[in-house]
């Protein structure tokens, strides 16, 4: 004969649905705790797409969808992309950012020749560009895919002087897989640094 146990509903209420709305709550709380600690901690750089709507100022929000780089995260590893034509000649005010800029990479793949340059009078400054992956290349401070010349320029027209420092101590990879040149007039820092081309690209690099 089988026994059966009578499950009896008065000494087990249903739970209380505010109990359920309670612990939902909770959960959805730890769940945005720790997706916050995880972005935090993601270390993710935003890139930065040139409009250069306004003018050709770097610093200018205006010119962006997000200002790429910083005038002190020495260690900054955003990539700014150049796709559109509009005001080829770029200047990163220097006396504003205290003489020193630093970036991950400049991707280039507009069609038109660029010129990036220090566009203050009075300061003197220095860009350090201390790579990032691209193309899936780790390590990248320059990307060229395009027809038309990408120039470093040590002195700009109206502006002061700039130089160029190889910011990452693994490499300093300038890859060029268009046709045209990439031209760095700047003079180049980095004690011990390298600095490599690479990428089957027609243009040539001059320093």
């Amino acid at each position: 004969m089988n026994t059966f146990n009578h499950f009896n509903t008065t000494d087990h209420p249903s739970p209380n649905p505010r109990h359920f709305n309670l612990i939902r709550a909770t959960a959805a709380a730890a769940l945005v705790i720790i997706l916050i600690f995880l972005t935090a901690g993601s270390g993710y750089a935003a890139d930065g797409t040139w409009s250069g709507a306004t003018s050709g100022a770097w610093l200018n929000a205006g010119n962006w969808d997000t200002v790429p780089g910083s005038s002190s995260d020495t260690g900054n590893t955003d990539w700014a992309l150049f796709g559109v034509t509009n005001n080829a000649t770029v200047g990163i005010n220097m006396n504003t950012t205290a003489g020193n800029y630093y970036l991950g990479a400049i991707d280039y793949t507009n069609a038109t020749a660029r010129n990036i340059g220090n566009s203050s009078s009075t300061t003197p400054g220095v860009l350090t560009l201390n790579g990032t992956t691209l193309n899936s290349v780790a390590n990248t401070i320059i990307w060229h895919r395009t027809t038309t010349t990408l120039t470093i320029q040590a002195s700009q027209s109206g502006g002061g002087t700039m130089g160029l420092a190889l910011g990452n101590a693994t490499d300093n990879i300038i890859q060029i897989t268009g046709s045209a040149n990439v031209a760095i007039s700047s003079s180049i820092s980095g004690a011990s640094k390298k600095l490599t081309l690479q990428g089957g690209g027609t243009g040539i690099l001059s320093l």
